[in-house]
């Protein structure tokens, strides 16, 4: 496909397949906030196309993107130590278990002070 033929239609079909498909390496369809982020990382993209002057006019003009806002709960301290113990095969997630980890903590300190 080439630029020229991105239209109105195609972000809303490309919008709809996001929301549809689901990836192999996931149990369940993308979710509401996973499926906007990437219309942004495309809209970037127009952009800057219509500022290059690769396309006459902007496809998203009149897409509007809506992120549906949601409550999130903290986690208990049970919940913590639940993760905190999780051992995971792979290194990086070891790494990323462990920072996530960190920062709950430093946040707790903050709020305590």
């Amino acid at each position: 496909m080439y630029l020229k033929e991105l239209d109105y239609n195609f972000i809303i079909k490309f919008e709809k397949y996001l929301r549809a498909h689901t990836p192999e390496d996931h149990q369940k369809p993308m979710g509401n906030y996973t499926v906007m982020k990437y219309i942004e990382h495309l809209r970037k993209l127009i952009n800057l196309s219509v500022k290059l002057g690769w396309l006459d006019k902007d496809p998203f003009i009149n897409f509007r993107v809506h992120f549906e806002k949601t409550e999130r709960g903290f986690l208990t301290l049970d919940e913590l130590q639940a993760i905190e113990l999780k051992q995971f095969s792979m290194g990086r997630l070891q790494l990323v278990k462990g920072l996530f980890v960190f920062t709950c903590y430093i946040s707790l300190i903050y709020m305590i002070l």
